[in-house]
């Protein structure tokens, strides 16, 4: 089962191990699917934050755009490529 869309709202930061969250959900979303990563301000610095979103895009999302949410930083990310 694929689902076109998950939210990552102030999570990611506490995962051990990125590089495998970010494979996982990516295999759950059929393509074309979105990802809204999300870190509250003071839950995740901007290189953290940086790193996360790199991680995302190393598992087959791209980033489409970065949406406003008031005290946080966030990238909204889309399931491109086929997954192996």
């Amino acid at each position: 089962m694929t689902v076109g869309f998950a939210l990552c709202f102030a999570v990611a930061h506490e995962v051990a191990d990125p590089d495998r969250f970010f494979r996982e959900i990516a295999g759950a979303l059929e393509s074309g699917g979105l990802l809204l990563l999300a870190e509250p301000d003071g839950h995740a610095s901007c290189r953290r934050f940086g790193a996360l979103r790199e991680a995302a895009l190393a598992c087959g999302l791209e980033q489409v755009v970065s949406p406003s949410i008031d005290g946080s930083q966030v990238a909204l990310l889309r399931r491109t490529k086929n997954l192996s």
